[in-house]
């Protein structure tokens, strides 16, 4: 993704807020205009891993996303505050970089013990037997914290003004819909999720996945302060940045009224 914002390749594009925030960090041309998504990740164990609370992570291996992801972040979080790091980090939990569609079957095949992982995986893996260790409520500040932003590339808005407005009413209309047809929604997000992994989660866990995802275009700004705070201890980031630019927004407030 950074090389495609920076080539101007792509114009915008919705990414956890930590790989934004190290886009931002590296000089890419890269702003967030908006929220998509508060909570909507889970943290899930194998059965049979002997885990039943975050505490029992100690020793095991945990699935994330990808290195330096929004869920990476988080998982260190509550790392932290139930008293155990990452191995990186002098501790004793490995932290596994998997990509989500492909967790069920690292959870089939023991590679890894838990997940912490982004809806509607968690609530999949569920349904194939893994134990729920902490809800979207229990992994921050009781759910309220931003796991999806919308990202523009800052050259592309300059040059294109009128258009970056259209795309943040479309995005408004999308949260909109979602909001008030959950069928529909439930829906166009497993064609959408059907079209890029080849599989197809099924009603019961796409509702439970929605039920666990506040869709908002806000941005919780303290939790986002946190994540920079994070990334930074975490090595994947050597400063934290300034969240007033960073984050603009000013249309989308104006647009909401």
């Amino acid at each position: 993704m950074n090389e495609a914002f920076a080539a101007g390749a792509i114009d915008a594009a919705y990414v956890g807020p930590g790989p934004a925030m190290n886009a931002f960090l590296r000089g890419v041309p890269i702003q967030v205009y908006a929220g998509a998504a508060n909570a909507g990740a889970v943290l899930v164990a194998r059965k049979d891993s002997g885990v039943r609370n975050v505490k029992g992570l100690a020793g095991k291996k945990v699935a994330v996303p990808t290195r330096g992801s929004t869920q990476d972040i988080s998982l260190r979080h509550l790392l932290h505050e139930n008293g155990l790091k990452a191995i990186d980090e002098g501790g004793n939990v490995t932290v596994v970089p998997i990509d989500p569609a492909n967790m069920p079957a690292a959870f089939a095949s023991k590679q890894v013990d838990a997940a912490l992982v982004q809806e509607p995986w968690g609530a999949v893996m569920e349904t194939q037997g893994a134990r729920l260790i902490a809800n979207e409520k229990a992994i921050w500040e009781g759910g309220n914290y931003t796991t999806t932003v919308l990202t523009v590339n800052t050259k592309y808005a300059a040059q294109n003004p009128e258009t970056v407005k259209d795309l943040l009413r479309g995005h408004l209309a999308a949260i909109t819909y979602i909001g008030k047809s959950n069928a529909g929604a439930q829906k166009a997000i497993a064609d959408q999720i059907e079209l890029f992994t080849r599989k197809r989660p099924n009603s019961g866990e796409l509702f439970k996945a929605l039920a666990r995802t506040r869709v908002t275009w806000d941005i919780n700004l303290k939790t986002l302060g946190e994540y920079a705070q994070l990334n930074k201890e975490a090595g994947f980031a050597r400063d934290v940045p300034e969240l007033n630019r960073f984050v603009d927004l000013s249309i989308i407030r104006g647009l909401a009224k």
